[in-house]
């Protein structure tokens, strides 16, 4: 009998590991679409509520030479403040791919590829939630060379 009480409770500890895995998933996936769109539809709310106030935001990109690259660096106030500056698109119009590469215990990392960025996302989980807090990007294609 304590077998089997022993037996179901690995099988229950084992469907509650999947179920948990499987919330943080669509949580990220969320945080990383609400940046997203956020950025593409002007919705500096979205933003906020995807981005740590301890964001560091680099992207690689070419400098007026064509040649040299630069990092050029944003802040979580900067991302908020210029996300409400875009002219809002149609998300009809958009393709948008989120692909989590890893998920650990409270960290997650996260690249993501619209029509014209390639982004690799670090986040983390404070208080139950995801917030991204790195960001590594660049332009997806060679126009902006």
């Amino acid at each position: 009998m304590k077998k089997n009480w022993f037996v179901f409770l690995v099988i229950l500890i084992a469907i509650s590991n999947v179920v948990n895995a499987q919330s943080d998933e669509a949580l990220i996936k969320t945080t990383a679409l609400n940046y997203l769109e956020g950025w593409y539809t002007a919705d500096s709310v979205r933003m906020a509520e995807a981005l740590s106030p301890m964001l560091a935001k680099r992207g690689f990109l070419y400098a007026n030479d064509k040649k040299t690259i630069e990092v050029h660096e944003a802040s979580y106030s900067q991302m908020i403040t210029w996300t409400a500056m875009q002219t809002k698109k149609s998300l009809a119009d958009i393709s948008i791919t989120v692909k989590i590469l890893e998920i650990g215990e409270n960290i997650a990392m996260v690249r993501t590829e619209t029509p014209d960025f390639v982004d690799y996302i670090h986040m983390g989980r404070l208080n139950g939630s995801w917030k991204i807090y790195n960001v590594v990007w660049e332009f997806k294609n060679e126009s902006h060379k």
